[in-house]
Parts: structure tokens; C-alpha cells; sequence
């Protein structure tokens, strides 16, 4: 009796822990402005950028000469550059509305024609084509390209849930003649394993991908940390004989959940906004992505199922799934 009432208490610690997020409360700068500059040449060598800035000026004769602002060195790979700033860039509150972009290459450093339509609205992008013509660049605005890495998007992840769940249970239904109740348990297991792991997953990889940004990467890591909390406290809720221990699991798991969500909403700005272009290749990274989902789903089913299902069934399941929620992905968002 002494040992469960002392189980008890610590699962209760957990769960007092898990309702930190009801009393954090923390102040969010705006978003940035995102900037993309698209370089293109008539040259059949690769362009090499060697350092790319903004200055930005209060009038139109715009120049480092007359300059109230000067940008860190931009963030450079191949033929695009990034630029990005917030609400703190402009300490001394006098906001420049022209801007010049100055780049320099091997062949010496070249100035662009002013920009006065840079979106100074806070969470706004912009791109812009730079052609090298002649001893400058000339600028224009174009329509906005997509982000060159991995990022989460929530419509996929939707997506993903219904395909993964129908596949999964439809394959399980005709391998092992399920009756509906049972589908239904199968339906509900799949949703719980990709909850978690699709975003968790999703984060960590794009966080170690060409084209993050630094401040991903704190995050990224505290997601595979709270991922592995939160399966470790859903298996223990599956297979708690304790009724009591079963309920304080189950709330401490789904506790867990908003707790993650405000610890990477305080921590998400460390590391600022800089682009870092090297890391993984996309591709790469997605196919890496793909077995790591196809493993630990594998295993997550097997614990949650074990009673039911073989190992080689759990693996099955998972990779049918995971290959049909790919597909179909790639036909709808063509990440390559």
C-alpha cells in the first residue's frame, strides 16, 4: 500500500509540472520581415557571393554614404540571399524607407537601383529578382518563393493523419479480418502514434536541413525530448494495472502537450533569425524523415498492440501507411 501511495505522489508531480503552462505567461516580438533576393546572370559559371549587405536610408539618394542602417552580413547560398529584420533593427525609431542592396562577387562589389516597396509591416515577405547588368544590379520585385527548406506545414499533417489512420486500419482489417470495433481501436492507436511524431519529426529535420533558421534548432530538440516523454507516459497509461496510475498518466500525457508548446514559445527566439543555409540536403533529409517514421511508428504500434499484433505486422502496417501518405504528399506539395 505504501509503495502505491508513493507511486502516486510522484505521478502527481508530474502532472502539478505539466500545468506550468497555466501560469507562464511571456511577451512575443512580431514576427520578422522575410526578404528573399533571387540572383540571376547570363554567365555559364556558378555566381559566387562572396558578402551581400542593406543599407537603408530616410531619403531616395540612398547609399552607404547616407545610410541609417546597415545589415549584419547576409545569409548567401548559391543564388539566393536572405534578409530578414524586426521590430528591435530600429533602436533610434527612425525607420528607413529606401533600401540598396550591395553585394560583392570576385570581379568587386556592385550597388543595386533604391527599393522604396520593402514591406515594413511586421510578418510580411517580400522576393525580388537581382539582375547583374553591367557595374550594378538591377532589382525588381517578383512574386514570392517558397520557403527553399523543410517546414512543417499543419495542412499536411491533417492530411497525413486521415490518410495514415485509413491505410493503416484498412491494411490490418483485411490481414487479420478485423471486426469494426476493432478497426475503430486500430483508427484511434495510428492517430495517437502520428500526434506526436509527425511534428516532432518534421521539427528536428528541418531544423538540421539546408535553409533553418538557428532559431529552430533549441526547439527541435526540445521536441524530441517531449516526444519521448509523451510515448513513454502513453505506454505507461496502456499498460498501468492501476486504475488510478492509468488516469494520472493519461492527464500528465495530454498535459504534456500545451506544457511543450509554451516552453518552445519561450525558448523559439534563441538563437535569432538568421538563416542557416548548410545542413542536410532536402531530399536527403526527407528520405531520412521517412525511415525514422517508419521505424518508430513500428515500434510505438507494436508496444500499443502487442497483445495483437507480431512485430513484422506492425512493420508492414507502418511502412503501407507511411508509403501512401508520401505518395500522396508528393502529388500535392511536390517537396522535390
Amino acid at each position: 500500500m505504501k509503495q502505491k501511495k508513493t507511486r502516486l505522489f510522484i505521478l502527481l508531480g508530474i502532472l502539478l509540472l505539466s500545468l506550468i503552462p497555466f501560469a507562464v505567461t511571456a511577451d512575443s516580438a512580431p514576427p520578422p520581415v522575410e526578404v528573399w533576393f533571387v540572383f540571376h546572370s547570363n554567365s555559364t559559371k556558378p555566381l559566387e557571393i562572396i558578402n551581400a549587405k542593406v543599407v537603408g536610408c530616410t531619403t531616395q539618394d540612398c547609399n552607404e554614404t547616407t545610410a541609417k542602417y546597415v545589415s549584419d552580413k547576409l545569409a548567401c547560398f548559391r543564388d539566393l540571399c536572405w534578409w530578414s529584420f524586426d521590430s528591435y533593427t530600429f533602436n533610434d525609431g527612425q525607420v528607413p524607407y529606401f533600401f540598396q542592396l550591395i553585394t560583392e562577387f570576385p570581379s568587386g562589389e556592385k550597388a543595386s537601383n533604391v527599393l522604396d516597396d520593402v514591406p515594413l509591416n511586421y510578418g510580411k515577405t517580400a522576393s525580388y529578382q537581382v539582375d547583374l547588368s553591367g557595374d550594378g544590379l538591377a532589382i525588381q520585385r517578383i512574386k514570392d518563393i517558397s520557403w527553399p527548406g523543410l517546414e512543417f506545414n499543419l495542412e499536411s499533417y491533417l492530411i497525413s493523419l486521415i490518410i495514415e489512420s485509413l491505410v493503416g486500419a484498412t491494411f490490418l482489417a483485411i490481414l487479420k479480418k478485423l471486426r469494426i470495433l476493432e478497426i475503430l481501436k486500430y483508427i484511434g492507436a495510428i492517430i495517437l502514434v502520428n500526434l506526436v511524431s509527425y511534428p516532432v519529426l518534421w521539427s528536428f529535420f528541418s531544423s538540421v536541413s539546408q535553409f533553418h533558421q538557428k532559431s529552430d534548432e533549441i526547439p527541435a530538440i526540445a521536441g524530441l525530448i517531449f516526444g519521448t516523454l509523451f510515448y513513454i507516459l502513453l505506454l505507461l497509461a496502456i499498460n498501468s494495472k492501476w486504475d488510478v496510475e492509468r488516469i494520472v498518466y493519461t492527464i500528465a500525457m495530454i498535459m504534456s502537450i500545451p506544457l511543450y508548446c509554451v516552453l518552445s514559445f519561450l525558448i523559439f527566439g534563441f538563437g535569432g533569425n538568421a538563416l542557416v543555409a548548410v545542413g542536410i540536403p532536402v531530399k536527403t533529409a526527407i528520405v531520412l524523415l521517412e525511415i525514422c517514421a517508419v521505424l518508430i511508428e513500428t515500434l510505438l504500434l507494436f508496444r500499443m498492440r502487442k497483445k495483437h499484433l507480431t512485430l513484422t505486422q506492425a512493420f508492414l502496417t507502418s511502412l503501407i501507411m507511411n508509403l501512401a501518405s508520401f505518395g500522396i504528399g508528393l502529388l500535392i506539395f511536390n517537396p522535390f
